[in-house]
C-alpha cells in the first residue's frame, strides 16, 4: 500500500540523547544524563527509550521519525560505522530496533534511518583488515590507500606520519574532511557497491520506511546513488529518500534519485526573516549557519519564488523543511531564547509547501550552540508535563492544522503581500484557499487584506477576530476565503 508522505510531520532523534530505558543494561561508564554534552562522551540513550515515548511524539503531532545512525559504531553520533548489519548494543541492539519499528507502525508512525556510505570507521572490518595486513589483504581496494605505505603483510605505516598536507600523505589513506577516524570508501569498487546494496535491501526488508543519506554529494561515482535508490524501491516503492544537501539540491530530486533534500537553504532564510539582528557570533561562527543575516519580507519572498520554481509541484510538497539539526546551532539559541520567535519560525516550515521536521528538543526550547552543544539530552521530567510548555503546545496545534486541512499539505503556493515586516502567502487547492500572514515586527502592525482576497473565516488563532487585523509582534494568522486570481 502506497503511503502519502505529504501527511508526514517529522521529528529527528539523536538516539544517544533522547531517552534512556531501564530495559537496556548499561555496561560501562556513561556521562550523567543532565551534564553538558561532550564530543566523545556517551549519555546512554537507547531505542527502547524512543519506544517508551512514542505517545509523547504522537501528542506533538509527529507521525514520522528520522533517526541519526543506529548501526554499531565507536562514536556517540555513530557516523563511524563498524557493522552495517547490526544495531549498536548500547542502543539496545536488534531487539530494541525491531520493537521500535513494530510500536511505531502500530501508531501509524514511520521510521527512516541514516545511511552513511561515503565513509566507515577504522574499526570497520575491511579497513582494519587492510590496515593490519597491508597489500596481503583481499580488501585492499575497498578504501583509498597509499599503496606505497602498505607493507607486504605488515599493515599500514602508523597513523599521523605527517609527510605532507593531504590525507594520503598524513595518514596513508583518504578520509572524510581530514578526520582519520573516517576512512573514505572507494565507491568505484564493484564489491563496495554490492556491499552497500546488500545493506539497502537488508534494512528495507526489515521494515524501515525510508532513508536519509549522509553527505551524498561526496560519493564520486555517479552510478552509486541510482543503483542504491533502485534497490530500496525494488523492496518498498513507498520508501522516502532524502539527502543531506546544504545548498541548492534540486538536481538530486529526480525519479531515479531522491524524493527530497534536507532544506537547509530554506531554513537559513526563515531564520533570517525571524531574527531582529544578526545572530551572536559566539553561537553561529564556524558553523553552517554563520552566514545568516536579517532579511525583510521582500527578500524572503523573492528568494522563495525563485527557489520553489526549481521543483515540480509534487516534489515541492515532499521536501524536508527543517530549522536545525544535529549539525547546526539550536534555533532557540540563535533566536535568543524567545519562545514567540521560535514558534513563529516553526510555523513557516509547517505552513509553507513541504514536510516539517522538528529537531528533538526544539519542541521544548532546548538550547545550545554548535556541536557538541546542540546535542544536549532532553530533561527526563519534560515527558510528564509537555503540554505546560507553550512551544510544545504551539507545535502540536500546527500539526493538528496540517492534519485537519489538506490544503496545508497539498495546496499550491503563491505569494500575496510581502513588504517590510509582513510576509503573506496563499495555499490553495481546487476547493479551499488559505491566506497565511506573518508579522516579524517587534511591534503591533496593521494588515490590510489584498484587494483580490475575500476573507470568510479565521482558522488560526482560535477565538480571534477576523476583522481585527492589528497583528501582534512575531505572530501569524491563517484566514480562509476566496481569491479572485487562480493559480
Amino acid at each position: 500500500m502506497t503511503y502519502d508522505w505529504k501527511r508526514a510531520v517529522f521529528y529527528e532523534i539523536f538516539p544517544d540523547r533522547f531517552a534512556r530505558s531501564e530495559r537496556v543494561e548499561k555496561v560501562g561508564v556513561f556521562e550523567e544524563w543532565d551534564s553538558p554534552p561532550s564530543v566523545y562522551g556517551f549519555k546512554g540513550g537507547d531505542l527502547y527509550g524512543v519506544v517508551e515515548h512514542l505517545d509523547y511524539l504522537r501528542d506533538l503531532g509527529i507521525n514520522a521519525i528520522y533517526l541519526t545512525p543506529v548501526f554499531t559504531s565507536t562514536a556517540n553520533h555513530r557516523y563511524h560505522t563498524t557493522d552495517y548489519f547490526n544495531v549498536d548494543p548500547i542502543l539496545g541492539g536488534m531487539p530494541a530496533f525491531d520493537a521500535l519499528i513494530k510500536s511505531a507502525h502500530e501508531r501509524d508512525m514511520r521510521i527512516i534511518i541514516d545511511g552513511v556510505f561515503n565513509h566507515a570507521s577504522r574499526s570497520f572490518l575491511q579497513f582494519a583488515h587492510t590496515a593490519e595486513n597491508g597489500s596481503a589483504s583481499p580488501y585492499i581496494d575497498w578504501f583509498h590507500f597509499d599503496q606505497s605505505a602498505l607493507k607486504d603483510g605488515g599493515g599500514i605505516v602508523p597513523y599521523g606520519r605527517m609527510r605532507g598536507n593531504s590525507d594520503i600523505q598524513k595518514f596513508g589513506y583518504r578520509c572524510w574532511w581530514g578526520l582519520p577516524a573516517l576512512p573514505k570508501f572507494n565507491t568505484y569498487n564493484p564489491e563496495v557497491i554490492e556491499f552497500a546494496l546488500k545493506v539497502a535491501r537488508f534494512w528495507t526488508e526489515r521494515g524501515i520506511d525510508g532513508w536519509r543519506f549522509d553527505v551524498p554529494e561526496e560519493i564520486e561515482n555517479p552510478d552509486f546513488w541510482p543503483l542504491f535508490c533502485a534497490q530500496v524501491r525494488e523492496v518498498n516503492p513507498s520508501c522516502y529518500l532524502t539527502g543531506e544537501i546544504w545548498e541548492n539540491g534540486s538536481s538530486w530530486v529526480t525519479e531515479n534519485l531522491f524524493d527530497s533534500i534536507m532544506n537547509y537553504e530554506l531554513a537559513k532564510k526563515i531564520i533570517g526573516f525571524t531574527v531582529d539582528e544578526s545572530p551572536a557570533k559566539s553561537v553561529v561562527q564556524n558553523s553552517n549557519y554563520r552566514d545568516i543575516q536579517p532579511l525583510d519580507a521582500e527578500s524572503v519572498a523573492d528568494w522563495i519564488d525563485s527557489y520553489f520554481k526549481l521543483f515540480d509541484s509534487e516534489s515541492l510538497l515532499r521536501q524536508l523543511n527543517l530549522l536545525g539539526s544535529h549539525d547546526t546551532p539550536r534555533t532557540f539559541t540563535i533566536l535568543r531564547q524567545n519562545p514567540r520567535k521560535h514558534l513563529f519560525a516553526h510555523a513557516l516550515i509547517y505552513l509553507l509547501p513541504g514536510l516539517p521536521c522538528v529537531y528533538y528538543g526544539d519542541e521544548i526550547g532546548l538550547t545550545g550552540g554548535k556541536d557538541p552543544h546542540c546535542r544536549k539530552t532532553i530533561p527526563s521530567e519534560i515527558f510528564n508535563n509537555a503540554f505546560e510548555n507553550s512551544i510544545y503546545k504551539g507545535l502540536s496545534d500546527l500539526a493538528s492544522l496540517r492534519k485537519e486541512h489538506s490544503v496545508l499539505r497539498d495546496g499550491k503556493y503563491r505569494r500575496a503581500i510581502a513588504k517590510g515586516d509582513i510576509f503573506s502567502f496563499y495555499r490553495q487547492d481546487s476547493e479551499t484557499c488559505f491566506l497565511c500572514i506573518f508579522n516579524k515586527s517587534r511591534f503591533g502592525t496593521a494588515f490590510k487584506y489584498p484587494d483580490e482576497f475575500q476573507p470568510s473565516r479565521l482558522i488560526y488563532p482560535a477565538g480571534g477576530d477576523l476583522h481585527d487585523m492589528l497583528l501582534a509582534p512575531h505572530s501569524f494568522r491563517i484566514i480562509s476565503g476566496k481569491t479572485l486570481q487562480r493559480f
